[in-house]
């Protein structure tokens, strides 16, 4: 137990490593929840992944997602939002007919670089996008690179299991914006050791190869973009949870490795919304260890369990890739506007 009663997450956590009873038990009933709710996500924290599975899952006819990029403190309580809180506190706690219901039901902020965006609170009707286009970018370990096509040579490129890092970069050649989830399928080896820890993150670089993070929180600290993890004895998924875009983990057995062995992981980055502007690089960053500050507080990203080296293959046999959600434009030049009476796309006056 922690203090004040509440549990202690990293010591209940290294006494029960595998799914049981007892994490069973703390994971609600999504289907339960009926009642209006407003939710919120800061696409640069870690409570970002719980708030928007909760808000896909829960049961309520009557949702609302905002996804930006700040902390959820400073963004929820700020001049600017406050009032919308209190409206959706109007409209359903005291009954008081305010419009809220015109509300888009989804709203994102798409993240250029630094604290620039494309655009801020941008409309849609649902999340993830229902027009995304899962697009794959196929690592390539002889040059760094990602590509289109999966590279018919194989290739591996190793790595210190606790120091050491690589890379794989694709340059956009036009304007791409990616909302929604990734994942990293890959083909692994540990030499040296029988597990791997995994940090990935999938960063932006400038035209001329300088890393693009987004600074949150008054400027104050500098995310360097959307991320995901992985023991890669956990990498047994869960078929129920799962889906194509989003693998989720079973954790309910270890699948330890034996030398030599080589295993394709499917690693969830958490979701995010950016735009890569012609001529700007997507990389992917793989460590063993955590690439944020230490003062960054996220329970045990610091008990790692790496030996040896790291080995990533490519190409042939061994076809490795970061799946990415291509979100194309609303509208074209051929777009014939047309009144959607189901829509509410104005934002209420309150």
């Amino acid at each position: 137990c922690g203090l004040n009663g509440i549990d202690d997450q990293g010591a209940m956590a290294e006494k029960y490593p595998l799914m049981n009873g007892y994490w069973e038990d703390k994971i609600p009933d999504f289907s339960k929840i009926t009642v209006p709710a407003y939710v919120t996500a800061g696409w640069n924290h870690f409570h970002l992944r719980g708030s928007v599975n909760g808000w896909r899952k829960i049961a309520s006819p009557q949702k609302w997602l905002r996804a930006h990029r700040e902390f959820e403190w400073p963004d929820f309580y700020s001049a600017k939002y406050l009032p919308e809180l209190k409206a959706f506190f109007d409209r359903y706690c005291k009954g008081i007919r305010n419009g809220w219901e015109s509300t888009p039901r989804v709203r994102i902020e798409v993240q250029d670089r630094f604290d620039d965006s494309l655009c801020v609170d941008r409309p849609e009707k649902e999340f993830p996008l229902a027009r995304t286009q899962y697009k794959k970018l196929y690592l390539n370990a002889a040059d760094a690179s990602m590509g289109h096509e999966n590279p018919a040579a194989e290739a591996e490129v190793r790595y210190d299991a606790n120091e050491g890092e690589i890379v794989f970069d694709h340059t956009f050649e036009r304007d791409t914006e990616l909302t929604g989830y990734m994942k990293l399928h890959a083909w692994v080896e540990a030499v040296g050791h029988d597990d791997m820890d995994l940090f990935v993150t999938v960063k932006k670089l400038s035209r001329s190869g300088v890393e693009q993070p987004v600074t949150i929180f008054d400027g104050t600290a500098p995310h360097p973009g959307a991320w995901g993890k992985m023991r890669v004895s956990h990498r047994e998924l869960d078929p129920e949870l799962s889906s194509d875009f989003q693998p989720v983990q079973a954790h309910r057995r270890e699948l330890k490795l034996s030398a030599g062995e080589i295993v394709p992981i499917d690693v969830e980055i958490n979701p995010t919304s950016r735009i890569w502007h012609a001529g700007e690089t997507i990389r992917v960053h793989v460590a063993g260890r955590y690439i944020r500050e230490p003062h960054w507080i996220e329970p045990l990203v610091w008990e790692t369990d790496n030996k040896g080296e790291h080995v990533f293959h490519t190409g042939g046999r061994y076809e490795s890739y970061l799946q990415i959600p291509v979100i194309p434009p609303k509208y074209d030049d051929d777009t014939v506007f047309v009144v959607d009476e189901t829509a509410h796309p104005t934002h209420p006056i309150f």
